[in-house]
Order: C-alpha cells, then sequence, then structure tokens
C-alpha cells in the first residue's frame, strides 16, 4: 500500500476528535469508563508533535499515528485508523512503513485490554511484556 504521512496541525482538531471517538470510545466504554471530549482531547494533545495523518494513495485521510524513535527503539503511543478503512490492511501497512528503511531493532506500544488491535500485533509479532489495569504494554524485537 502506498501511504504517506503529513504532520498534524491545530486545525486537525476537530477531525482528530471524531477519529478518536470513533475508534476507542467503545473501547473504553466496555471497560466502564465514559471519556468526555475533554478527555479525548487531552489524548489528542498528548505528544500532538509526534502526530501525523495518514493518508491513502488517494489522499484521502485514514487515520492518525503518534510514533517517536528513542535511540534503537520505536514508540507507536497511538494508532488509529477510521473505522471506514478498518480491516483493510491499513494498520499492517503503518507498522510496516514505520518500520521501513530503519535501524530500529526495538518496537513498543500498549492497547487498550479490549481492543481488537491487540490481535493485529500479534500477528505482526509483538508480544505482551506486562500489563496495567486496562491495557497491555507490548514489545516487536527484530
Amino acid at each position: 500500500m502506498n501511504l504517506t504521512f503529513t504532520p498534524v496541525k491545530s486545525d486537525d482538531e476537530p477531525y482528530l476528535l471524531a477519529l478518536r471517538k470513533a475508534t476507542m470510545t467503545a473501547h473504553l466504554e466496555a471497560m466502564g469508563k465514559s471519556p468526555s471530549d475533554d478527555d479525548h482531547m487531552m489524548r489528542i494533545w498528548y505528544c500532538f508533535e509526534h502526530a501525523e495523518l495518514i493518508l491513502n494513495e488517494k489522499n484521502d485521510v485514514i487515520g492518525m499515528v503518534k510514533s517517536f524513535v528513542d535511540g534503537h527503539t520505536l514508540e507507536i503511543i497511538q494508532l488509529q485508523i477510521s473505522p471506514h478503512f478498518q480491516n483493510q490492511g491499513f494498520g499492517r501497512s503503518v507498522i510496516e512503513k514505520l518500520l521501513e528503511d530503519s535501524k530500529i531493532l526495538e518496537v513498543q506500544l500498549s492497547v487498550l485490554k479490549r481492543n481488537p488491535a491487540r490481535a493485529l500485533y500479534e500477528r505482526l509479532g509483538f508480544v505482551i511484556e506486562h500489563e496495567g489495569e486496562d491495557e497491555y504494554f507490548m514489545r516487536l524485537k527484530r
């Protein structure tokens, strides 16, 4: 898949809020949490400087990813694919693109315990290193 990333701008806030609500609210509610718009905005603004919109080959915005490299470790902070584009291989393609042509040896991320994205991460070779109350912390070693 031919994906490109472009840095988010504050003008993208309405899209990011709608995306976060569409991709995360059900998982959070399944855990007994009722996130407000302010709660969602706090997560949107967390590491905002590392956020990029994901565009497909038609230049449609299909989601958002936040990641950064620290030494030889890639930290994937958030990966959200719009529901309209889920289950089409985009999540896998984003992770593969992040790893492309890099000297990254390890990748780490966390996933909510009730988020089905965990199955994708496991298929890609991520393993659970430890868990918190609401999430699994996973690592991929290359």
